[in-house]
Formats: structure tokens, sequence, C-alpha cells
């Protein structure tokens, strides 16, 4: 503090986050009562968010359809000719409120409907062996679905190579024999040195009660050889691939496979249990692989499996350990890591666990939260989805939730709205990533690494966008910093001058505007036409009005990044005022 003439100066520049659980008068001295496309990375620095991408897919057009279930996993094709590091093609498995479900591959973009009913509610996925993935829900049992098809039960789900012959001049026609079954498809794969080098399922065909012989027809060579593996799987809401094993959970009982086979739930060390503990009330609602355990959540609980290994006799055997009978997850889409850190949404609060110990997250921002829980809007199904994200280099937990927005203070009335809400070192921010209405906003989020870079994808209905990742669209955001009394709440103030101190680059018009506001109302000190890129003090002169408590409300317009790589970061928040009467 600075004393001249009954005039004082304030500096915020150790940036916290969003507390809205306090009122607005008792909240930290740097923390805010909504950020908005602006987040706090340390202390001296509030960054502008990236936007979304342009549309990646559009994968269909029907206007009463949106996505409620996704998931991606980047799957390994076998190699071809003289490659030498395979093809990696990333798969997104995306169930409709309609219960289609769409396999899309984001390199080409390609679209294709797997065939059936699916319930979104109950729809989980998992990878084996990056060469599948693994899904099923309540009423369909395990099936594959491949990066160019797909198998379901009493298909062909496996087709491993044996031996890959030689002399191979094309790929071969993959044929079928026995079985019982029939409809088989799939596609071989040659290198340069003529061998097969893998099959790959397009359709597993049906009512195979047997492996079917596998031979290869065509193709100049000769002495390739391979073995059937037929999907057997049971249905599930929850899927896992954990120690070599496929692991499903139905209702409150979990099966796994034999080892190193998916599709074999009936011999070798493959079983079951059952939980009757009353730490599960209800039913298993997620299975999460982390840390070398199995994860088993209920809505108010969580179990971990670890320990694997074989007995003598041939059978599975393991540890299971309740970690926490009190908190769990009833949001199976919430659920990452961030290094060895584990976080959920829970229904009451956001939590992060490091090895057995739980913290809650979301004191700060709880009522926020709340309504996302609890409101009508917010359909179940989709409920709330979480994933990590790279900004600026740091990474930070984002949750995509609805909520009745009466904290931003961009309505006059309670408003249903989708935000992400993102969060790093105790420190919250919200996101809405586009200024475009018209495409709505994100109701859900699925995060994959794409070509070695952390992706999160969003969805607008049956749009996708490729999230944080546009540094050149402009997008409002907003800042409303505390109301300040400046430790003496029975003394008149009068704001004198106001300013933003950081690095702007080219922003809309009118970037910057800003509204001093007081118990008694608010008034405009602010409104910038342009402001030249670079490093800039914009400051106000204009007095506004009196008040015992001051605060600032902020609308910012500007990208995140220019051409160089230089990024919009707000570093200071000043202000000048005047003491005047007390009482």
């Amino acid at each position: 503090m600075q004393n001249e003439r009954q005039k004082r100066d304030m500096s915020l520049n150790k940036f916290g986050g969003i507390n809205i659980i306090d009122s607005r008068e008792s909240i930290g001295d740097n923390e805010f009562s909504w950020l908005e496309n602006l987040i706090p990375t340390s202390d001296n620095n509030l960054y502008q968010t990236p936007a979304n991408s342009t549309i990646k897919v559009q994968i269909s057009n029907d206007p009463t359809e949106s996505i409620q279930f996704s998931h991606i996993s980047n799957l390994i094709m076998p190699l071809t000719g003289t490659q030498t590091q395979p093809t990696i093609v990333p798969i997104m498995l995306a169930v409709s409120s309609k219960g289609i479900l769409y396999s899309v591959n984001l390199t080409t973009n390609a679209v294709s409907i797997i065939p059936g009913s699916y319930l979104p509610e109950s729809f989980s996925a998992a990878p084996w062996n990056s060469s599948v993935i693994l899904a099923s829900d309540i009423s369909n049992r395990l099936f594959v679905v491949t990066p160019i098809g797909y198998s379901f039960s009493g298909g062909v789900g496996n087709i491993v190579m044996n031996s890959p012959g030689s002399g191979y001049t094309s790929a071969p026609a993959v044929i079928a024999t026995g079985g019982g079954g029939s409809g088989l498809t799939a596609n071989a794969y040659i290198n340069s040195s003529g061998n097969i080098t893998g099959v790959v399922i397009v359709n597993g065909g049906s009512g195979y009660t047997s492996a079917p012989t596998i031979s290869f027809l065509g193709g100049g060579g000769s002495g390739a050889t391979a073995t059937a593996y037929i999907n057997s799987g049971t249905s599930g809401q929850a899927v896992a691939v954990y120690a070599g094993r496929a692991w499903i959970a139905k209702n409150r009982s979990i099966f796994y496979s034999d080892t190193n086979l998916f599709t074999n739930f009936s011999g070798g060390s493959s079983g079951s249990f059952n939980i009757y503990d009353e730490s599960l009330n209800g039913n298993i609602t997620a299975l999460f692989v982390a840390n070398n355990y199995l994860y088993i959540f209920g809505g108010s609980s969580i179990d971990i499996i670890g320990d694997v290994s074989i007995s003598g006799s041939g059978s599975l055997l393991f540890t299971r350990t309740n970690i926490t009978a009190s908190v769990g997850s009833s949001f199976p889409q919430s659920i990452f890591t961030i290094g060895s850190t584990l976080y959920f949404a829970s229904n009451n609060g956001i939590y992060a666990m490091n090895g057995v110990t739980t913290k809650k997250i979301s004191r700060k921002i709880d009522p926020l939260y709340y309504t996302s829980v609890n409101n009508s809007f917010t359909s179940k199904v989709n409920g709330i989805s979480g994933a990590q994200v790279s900004i600026n280099g740091s990474i930070y937990a984002v949750f995509n939730v609805g909520i009745i927005d009466t904290f931003s203070g961009l309505y006059t009335v309670p408003t249903n709205r989708y935000i992400s809400i993102l969060y790093l070192d105790d420190k919250w921010a919200t996101c809405t990533l586009s200024n475009d209405v018209s495409i709505g906003t994100p109701q859900l989020s699925s995060y994959a690494l794409i070509n070695s870079i952390p992706s999160i994808y969003v969805f607008y209905g049956m749009k996708v966008y490729v999230a944080f990742s546009d540094n050149s669209t402009v997008i409002d955001g907003i800042i409303r910093t505390k109301l300040y009394n400046a430790n003496n709440a029975i003394v008149n103030k009068q704001l004198m001058k106001t300013g933003i101190v950081g690095h702007f680059i080219s922003g809309s018009s009118n970037p910057i505007t800003i509204d001093a506001e007081s118990e008694n109302g608010s008034v405009n000190v602010l409104s910038s036409s342009f402001i030249a890129p670079g490093f800039r003090f914009i400051f106000s002169n204009v007095r506004s009005l009196l008040g015992k408590y001051f605060g600032l409300n902020i609308r910012t317009k500007f990208s995140a990044q220019d051409n160089d790589g230089k990024a919009t970061v707000i570093s200071e928040i000043v202000v000048e005022y005047e003491e005047g009467a007390r009482w």
C-alpha cells in the first residue's frame, strides 16, 4: 500500500482461482468470483485459453441425436511393404442418444456404424494389446471392434499368426473352415519380404461353437498358419484390461478371462467372483486400471485388485482391498489419471486420489458443481466427463459439466449451460472454448494421445471438435475479482484509476472492457477500441461509483497465441482508490 492524500494503490498479481463457496466479499484477495477462458498457470500469469478446432468430424446429420458415450484407443495395424514402424489408427467409439454405435477413424475421419442397439448409460470399452477394442453394455455380450470392423459373441474375435509363411507377393484371402458358424471376413497383410504380418477382422461372422480352421488362399506364397479364437464373454456395464486379462463387471459380479486370451471366460485360469460387502452400495459403476491396480468403483466405494499371480493348480490369485467406503463415482467417464494421481467426479464433489488417500479438491466450486449433479437438464447418461489437457506447458485436469449459471454475471436469471472446469495446483477456472452459440456447448469429452500429442475431443450434439487446439480464434474472457473493503469496511472508497498489465496479441474490436462494481451497483470505466500487440499497461482515469466495497468485472476478447508463439497473458490488475467519509 502507498499513502498519498488519502489515495491508495492495490495490485493483484499472485493469482489464485475461483472461489464461489464463500461470498464475494470474503474470498481471498487473490481469488476470483469468476474466471472464464482465462486460466491461472503461475502466480503472475492468467493465460487466454485456446479455442476449439473447426469441426473435426460430423458423425451424423440428425439434429435430434447426440453423443452420450465416447472412447478412443490407438490401434496398431500389421506392418506392410517396407514398413519398420506400424501404422497407428486412432479409433473413436461413440454411442448416441438413439442407441447407435459409431466407429470413427480419427486419421481419415471415416465413420461406420456397428450393427445393433446399445445403451450409452452402461456402455464401456477398453483396448486390448493395441490391436482391438473390447466393448460391452449390460444388454450386449463382450464384443470386439477392430480398426476396420467388428466381431460379436459367437464370432471369431481374434486371429493369431503361428507362422508367417513366405513367398507372398500379394495379400492372400483368409479362409475359415468348420466351427459351426459362417460369415467371417478378414484381411491379411504382407511385408516386402513375402511374409504375412497379421490378420485384421472385418466381420467376425456368427454361430461359431468352436474355433474354425484358418487357411490362406492365393497371394503366391505358402506355409502361413494361424489360429482363430471365438468370442465368449458375458455382458456387463464395465470393461477393463488388467494383468493380461479382460475383466467385466456385471451388476455386483466380476468375470475375468484366461491369461492373454480375452476370448476365453470359461477355461484355463478364467473365473468370477461376487462382491457382497456392504461398502458397495448398489452395483459396480466402473473399472479403471492405473498404478498397477484394477480399481473397482461403486457409487460410494472404491476397491483395488492387485498382486495377481497363478497358483500351483493354475487358478488366479489376487488381493482385493477396500480403499474407501464413503467416496466413489457414478460417472465412469470422469475417471482419469495425471501421472500417478487418479481424478474422478462423485455425487458430492471432485476428488483426487494419491495412493490410497482420497482428497476432495472441488470445495471452492461446490455450489457450481452441485448444480451439475443435481439439476434436471444434465442428463445422467452424459453425466460428467473428465480428461487431462496440456495448455502452455501445464497439465490441467478438465471436467465437462452442465450447470445452472448464477455465478458468472452473464445472465440476469438462472441459465442452463455446459462449461469445462479446469484444475491445477488447487486453482479452478472455467472455459467455454467457443463464442459460437449456434453450435451449442460441449456435452462430453474424450482424451487420447494422437500422434504423440495429448488431445481432448469434445462433442456438440453429433459434431466432434478438438478442444484447446486453436490459438488464433478470438474468444471472450471474463474476470470478476473479489469485492474488496481494503481492510476497512466502514470507510467509503472511490476508484480513481483501474488498469491491466500484460502481453496482448491481436484481438477483436473493444478487446478490453472494465466495469467497476460496489455494493451500490456498477459503472463502465474502460472500453478500449484497439490495443496494439505487445506488452502493455492499459488503464483508465475514470472515477467510478462510491462504496465501502469495490471490485472489477473485466471482459476480454483475444486469441491465445500469435504466429510466433507469443501468448496473451495478463500479469497484473491494479487500482487506485481514494478514501472518503467513515460510516
